[in-house]
């Protein structure tokens, strides 16, 4: 197969139209950056080639646009068998599949839907997994000929019987007796007409068929002998159901007869028990009598002796009452004499304070007036210094912008460009021309022309890198020029050169060199300036931020200052600052000593007020006191009146009849208690379990009943179905089903052994015609790493099986480097795909196959993938664009 291009469309990256195409038929070199969708492109292809239109798999999925549910729309143009085909395929969301083949010029339709799909299958040799999307081992020849992203160290088996027998056919041609290879496969189809390659029974074949009919029969024999022995459990229920129904009913008799000998007590119990609740409530009625008169006889004892106590206790209270109110009165009068004092104390301090407060605003009033003469000085300093900043900063402003390092490079460029001037007028033309007479001559040079007068006798010399042609009047047309391409290269890098120094200082902004020297010295000098400037102007401003922060405090003081003066009465001159400091001093020492004198009163007065609340306090306790025992007093007298009126006849004389009422009662309720049964309270509960365990009893009696009738009816039907004959007849059938899955299975294994003891012999023959195709490999990867002291192994199935001398000391394949075995395995896909070229044209697609191969190597490959752009078809995706500079043709996405 020859790929031609692939189209896109709402794949991976590429929402709208995209095609990676068209590709050469020789070596191609697709270079992009990581996530460019090189390796997408690819394999989107292999989903349009290989996948159904209607799969609708994860895989398919990711190749929608992240975040969109579009669908993927992809063709492939390709070649195959001398015929050009074009496959479109739409996948996910109304799927479409439409095959077209190039005909005289235009695209002709072929198939669509699935027959489009079978088609491409059959024309790439390829297969369709059961469901689902296909995998490498589907895609025919490309499977193998496909170093894909992140699996080039990985090689496919040759073992299915498709596209990996032709392969392994093709590398290692082997010669068997045509008889011995008839014999190994119809010993092969018999083996797989009996088993799976697994060793199971193989569905449909003999050994299958009797296993299944083992199965029915042994279903079969397990339900009967399961029949059987539910027919013994059913007789053996039987039996004690027999049992069971004769047990119940005997003890249903007894059962009867115990409930009704219960009930007849529990209904006498009854009875009687309502006699003593009667005679219990009569008992109760007395005996709550006797007490109650117990309880008020000593009620009214306790009574009259707390009455003659709480009488003592209210004389004693009232005594006291009288003394603390005369205390209480001689404590307000002294109170109110200090009260007097400290009010005259108070007024005094208030006039000294008022005259010390006015002292005090006359000495803030000098000291703000001195702080705000001093700011104001402070804010005209530093306006005059931020005025200089804002002069040197508009100077700096109009200023190019130009630094040291930008100064460098306009000396860099301007000294190359001289370098450069002095190496061209040493490698160009120069020619003197010296004229007898006054003349005007036109020079050409290579890059452009002029015209000059030449006075009579004058000598002057001209300059050209390789063209240099005077036109004289009169004379004629005299042309030079010169051969060496040293003197062109020289003025192409001469006007480059001027061409940067210009570029350079239009940057810049300056007109020349000596102009960007005296503006940066004048720039140095404005920023000395201004940095002095600044920290002369950060100094004047001392503490504050900026210069109307220093305004906003000045205006704020004066503010202030302005306050003073119209709340002070007295005029600020009247006094000096001395007289005010000593005045402010004597008036402090006179407040402190009348201050100390009004505290003492203060603690005086507090004393006297504390004990006459204290003395208040008892007042009101003492006749709180006195007021609650008098109250008791008469609720105790209360209280008495109360009791004695309940009893008419006297308190003894009631107490005496209700304590021989109490006694009647009780004997009378004895009397009745002895007549009741014993346990006569637990009579309706033993009464209630008796009648619930007969009836458990009869319902258990119809239960063992109703068992033995089913019972007894399914030993009848069961007893009539012949389960024993039946038993022996499925027996003697297993016996015989046994002996013939045996045979079935001896003749699979039989057969499958024979024939792997001649595919053992095609391994050995295959064995002995790997030296060629290992030469091959051995030669090709010697070329590429410049080692020929070791040779490349295979095993039997045709998988590399390492590095070695002999094959005896061979070096694993597995444990060779990552960049070795992908070398390794780029040999052998090269192989196999210059095989299959001899029949028809292949492609070779590596992706990346290089990431760990290292330079001297990766110029090997460079030279063996060169060789072979002749023959095959090779595809070469990789981010690292210059390790395959000047080899195959670059295609790009469009």
């Amino acid at each position: 197969m020859i790929l031609h291009c692939i189209e896109l469309r709402c794949v991976g990256p590429f929402h709208d139209a995209a095609r990676l195409g068209p590709f050469n038929s020789g070596l191609n070199i697709i270079a992009a950056p990581n996530e460019a969708g090189k390796t997408t492109a690819l394999r989107a292809a292999a989903r349009a080639l290989f996948d159904r239109h209607t799969t609708k798999s994860e895989e398919l999925k990711c190749l929608q646009p992240v975040g969109t549910e579009l669908c993927p729309q992809i063709a492939v143009d390709f070649s195959a068998g001398q015929q050009r085909y074009r496959i479109e395929k739409c996948f996910l969301q109304s799927p479409t599949s439409v095959l077209k083949v190039h005909r005289s010029g235009v695209w002709e339709n072929h198939a669509e839907g699935d027959a489009a799909d079978r088609k491409v299958q059959e024309i790439l040799h390829a297969s369709l997994p059961g469901r689902g999307v296909t995998k490498p081992e589907h895609w025919g020849y490309l499977g193998y000929l496909w170093a894909r992203q992140g699996e080039v160290a990985a090689w496919p088996t040759l073992d299915d019987e498709g596209v990996g027998q032709k392969i392994r056919a093709r590398l290692a041609q082997i010669e068997l007796d045509p008889v011995i290879e008839k014999v190994r496969a119809r010993l092969s189809s018999m083996s797989e007409e009996v088993m799976t390659s697994r060793g199971k029974p193989k569905i449909g074949g003999i050994w299958d068929s009797a296993e299944k009919e083992l199965e029915n029969v042994e279903s079969a024999l397990s339900a009967i002998r399961q029949t059987r022995d539910e027919l013994e459990t059913t007789r053996h229920r039987h039996e004690q159901a027999l049992a069971t129904v004769a047990r119940l009913e005997a003890e249903q008799s007894l059962r009867a007869q115990s409930a009704k000998h219960l009930t007849q007590l529990a209904t006498t119990a009854e009875r009687l028990k309502g006699e003593l609740d009667a005679r219990r409530k009569e008992l109760d009625a007395a005996r709550e009598k006797l007490h109650i008169a117990s309880r008020d006889a000593e009620t009214t004892k306790s009574r009259e002796a707390e009455r003659i106590k709480e009488r003592a206790a209210l004389d004693l209270a009232e005594k006291t009452v009288t003394e603390e109110q005369t205390k209480l009165s001689d404590l307000r009068q002294n109170s109110d004499l200090e009260k007097t004092q400290r009010t005259s104390q108070e007024q005094t301090i208030a006039r000294l304070r008022a005259q010390h407060e006015q002292v005090q605003s006359l000495l803030k009033l000098r000291q703000v007036e001195r702080e705000s003469v001093a700011l104001h000085e402070r804010q005209t300093q530093a306006t005059t210094s931020a005025s200089a900043i804002a002069s040197l900063q508009e100077q700096l402003a109009s200023l190019p912008a130009l630094t040291q390092k930008k100064l460098t490079s306009l000396n860099e460029l301007s000294h190359s460009v001289v370098v450069l001037r002095a190496r061209l007028e040493a490698l160009g033309l120069t020619a003197d021309v010296q004229v007898e007479r006054d003349v005007c001559i036109r020079i050409e040079g290579d890059t452009h022309a002029r015209e000059e007068k030449l006075a009579q006798g004058s000598s002057t010399s001209f300059h050209s890198p390789q063209n240099l042609v005077f036109t004289l009047e009169g004379w004629g047309r005299i042309a030079i020029r010169s051969g060496s391409d040293a003197g062109r290269d020289a003025a192409r890098e001469l006007a480059q050169a001027e061409t940067e120094f210009r570029t350079a200082l239009e940057k810049a902004e300056v007109p020349s060199l000596d102009a960007a020297r005296e503006i940066l010295f004048a720039r140095q000098t404005l920023e000395v300036e201004l940095k002095a400037a600044r920290a002369a102007h950060a100094e004047r401003l001392g503490a504050y931020a900026s210069l109307d922060d220093l305004k906003e405090a000045a205006a704020a003081l004066q503010r202030r200052c302005d306050s003073l003066t119209a709340t002070i009465s007295t005029s600020p001159s009247e006094l000096t600052l001395v007289e005010l400091e000593s005045e402010e001093a004597r008036l402090a020492a006179q407040i402190s000593s009348e201050e100390k004198q009004l505290n003492q009163l203060s603690s005086k007065l507090t004393a006297l007020e504390t004990a006459q609340q204290t003395a208040l306090e008892k007042v009101q306790i003492s006749s709180e006191t006195s007021n609650e025992l008098r109250t008791r007093v008469r609720l105790l007298d209360t209280q008495i009146s109360e009791l004695a009126g309940r009893y008419p006849e006297g308190l003894e004389v009631a107490r005496t009849a209700a304590q021989n009422a109490f006694v009647q009662a009780e004997a009378r309720f004895h009397v009745t208690k002895e007549q009741l049964p014993p346990d006569y309270e637990q009579l309706p509960e033993r009464t209630r379990r008796a009648i619930a365990a007969a009836q458990q009893v009869a319902d258990s009696l119809q239960s063992a009943r109703r068992d033995r009738d089913g019972a007894h009816a399914v030993l009848q039907s069961l007893g009539s179905q012949g389960l024993y004959s039946r038993e022996n007849a499925l027996e003697e059938k297993h016996e015989e089903i046994l002996l013939r899955r045996e045979a079935a299975r001896t003749q699979g294994w039989a057969t499958r052994i024979l024939s792997d003891l001649i595919e053992h012999r095609k391994h050995a023959a295959t064995r002995a015609v790997l030296s060629p195709l290992e030469d091959r490999l051995t030669t090709a990867f010697a070329q590429l790493t410049g080692n020929r002291d070791r040779r490349v192994f295979l095993n039997d199935t045709l998988q590399i099986a390492g590095l070695g001398r002999t094959r005896d000391a061979v070096y694993p394949f597995d444990n060779l480097s990552q960049g070795a075995r992908e070398q390794l395995l780029l040999c052998l896909r090269i192989a196999v795909a210059q095989e299959l070229s001899v029949e028809e044209p292949q492609v070779l697609i590596l992706d990346d196959v290089l990431v760990n191969t290292d330079s001297s190597r990766q110029e090997r490959v460079l030279d063996l993938l060169s060789e072979l752009e002749s023959t095959l078809q090779i595809l070469v995706l990789t981010c690292h664009p210059d390790r395959y500079r000047g080899v195959g043709q670059a295609v790009d996405f469009a």
